[in-house]
């Protein structure tokens, strides 16, 4: 249960008295479920951020003004990785994403509702991107898509509620045992009314917890009374990776549900670089695929499409390419002819060289048919 729908159940006809440590409680339960949500959210942003969204003409690639739009300048108030961040955190958040255009310029709508009309064309209305509204679309003028059938929001909500119970009592088992105990002894039985003594208990328990968590403090002992405090000598002290622990299995199954390696949002060094892999292939490229598959839906027609005009989201930008460590791999790339010297220079990061030779696709004598290392062969003899 997340914070709204506790308040929505504490406060809706009369006012409810709510303890500290209720407040305590909810926010603490709020704030670890929030935390490995939207880490993994921050994370799926960043990567598909530095995507590179390529642009083709008749199969051909350009840099023309739809180039410019998704990879600059969406609209006059935000960059391409502002637009990509606000729509990325609205699909995880939301399951669905409503991407309007206005005077040449693409917007993420803030809220919109949408009529479902079955095999007809859908509707979208009550369009809002900040204060403005936007007129009534049909669903060919818009770019919407929805992350799946089950809300990854409440999958990882309905997970956290079966473990944080889990949670709840690992952190009090380590708050119990590590804590300072110790043993009042009273010879008398307080006199006084049932008032009276409840207020006297009131104000013990008040002096005692000053005592156990101020660094310095004095406890005043009456006339007739006797504290000791209990050796834990000889006891297991608890850890706090216990606690820990429960954390991170809930960061697992968060992990899990965006199909994020657990190790990359623990941060766990270990097999780093398989991570990364999976996490392209099983989260981003899939991801990629499904905004560009929107995007060309809407912005292409069926003839433009099939005659090679559409975009293209490359992911190969995600992953950091360290020159040394793949310098053997480049030179193979470029000596099967596969890669000409410009597309390698950008997958590292690299700015093209405006000359003929570095368009140029180039193989190694290694590569030529056997039958012209025979001819080579015979013609030296």
């Amino acid at each position: 249960m997340g914070l709204k729908t506790w308040f929505r159940e504490n406060f809706m006809e009369e006012p409810v008295e709510i303890s500290i440590s209720d407040w305590e409680k909810k926010f603490t339960e709020t704030a670890i479920r929030e935390l490995c949500f939207w880490a993994c959210v921050k994370m799926v942003s960043s990567a598909i951020s530095q995507c590179e969204f390529k642009t083709f003409l008749k199969h051909e690639e350009v840099e023309q003004d739809e180039y410019y739009r998704w990879n600059l300048s969406p609209n006059a108030n935000q960059t391409s990785i502002e637009l990509m961040n606000k729509m990325v955190y609205k699909l995880f958040e939301e399951n669905e994403v409503l991407i309007v255009e206005r005077s040449g310029q693409f917007f993420v709508a803030d809220s919109f509702s949408k009529t479902s009309h079955g095999a007809a064309e859908d509707d979208f209305a009550q369009i809002k991107v900040g204060d403005t509204d936007i007129p009534k679309r049909k669903a060919r003028d818009v770019i919407y898509f929805t992350l799946a059938d089950n809300n990854v929001n409440k999958v990882v909500g309905q997970i956290y509620s079966s473990y944080k119970e889990l949670f709840a009592a690992g952190t009090s088992y380590y708050k119990r045992v590590s804590g300072m105990k110790g043993i009042l002894t009273i010879e008398s039985t307080p006199s006084g009314t049932a008032e009276q003594r409840e207020e006297m208990d009131k104000k013990l328990h008040e002096s005692m917890k000053m005592f156990f968590e101020k660094p310095n403090s004095v406890f005043r002992v009456g006339r007739g009374q006797t504290f000791d405090v209990v050796d834990k000598n000889g006891s297991v002290t608890p850890s706090s990776r216990d606690v820990r622990n429960l954390i991170n299995d809930i960061a697992d199954y968060t992990a899990t549900a965006f199909n994020i390696p657990s190790t990359l949002l623990t941060g766990e060094v270990e097999n780093t670089a398989n991570a990364v892999d999976q996490f392209l292939t099983f989260c981003i490229d899939p991801l990629a695929k499904l905004i560009a598959a929107a995007i060309n839906k809407t912005i292409y027609t069926k003839e433009q499409f099939l005659s090679g005009c559409y975009i293209k989201i490359d992911t190969k930008a995600v992953k950091h390419v360290d020159l040394l460590s793949v310098a053997t791999a480049v030179d193979k790339l470029i000596g099967s002819g596969a890669f000409c010297i410009n597309d390698i220079r950008k997958v590292c990061g690299e700015e093209t060289i405006d000359a003929d030779w570095a368009k140029q696709h180039y193989i190694t004598k290694n590569y030529s048919q056997i039958e012209e290392i025979l001819k080579a062969v015979g013609g030296g003899g």
